[in-house]
């Protein structure tokens, strides 16, 4: 029976009753275990440089958000404004017109 620690597989063999430890093997080559060391010490900073980079965004990302919101907002009110002046404009051409048409009878 075989069981793997570490980087290590070790032999286990029954003898009366009791299982015991045989002998110790390493699987990987000291250049061939320092590398995987090295991979698995990238993979280790590429994620955390993800979740920074991830961090980062969402912190843009609602940034923009309020961003367009304030520009949003700002420009609904320029229209109400637009609006108003306009129906205003309206009202007093209305009743210029009236007048006028009053007059003239």
């Amino acid at each position: 029976m075989y069981g793997i620690n570490g980087n290590h597989l070790s032999q286990w063999k029954m003898g009366s009753n009791l299982w015991h430890k045989v002998e110790s093997v390493q699987l990987l080559q000291p250049e061939d275990f320092m590398q995987e060391r090295q991979w698995e010490e990238e993979v280790k900073l590429r994620k955390i440089e993800l979740l920074q980079q991830k961090r980062q965004f969402e912190e843009k990302r609602k940034i923009n958000e309020l961003r367009f919101e304030e520009i949003t907002r700002r420009w609904r009110n320029l229209e109400d404004k637009r609006i108003r002046k306009s129906e205003e404009y309206m009202g007093r051409m209305t009743t210029s017109l009236s007048l006028i048409t009053n007059r003239q009878y």
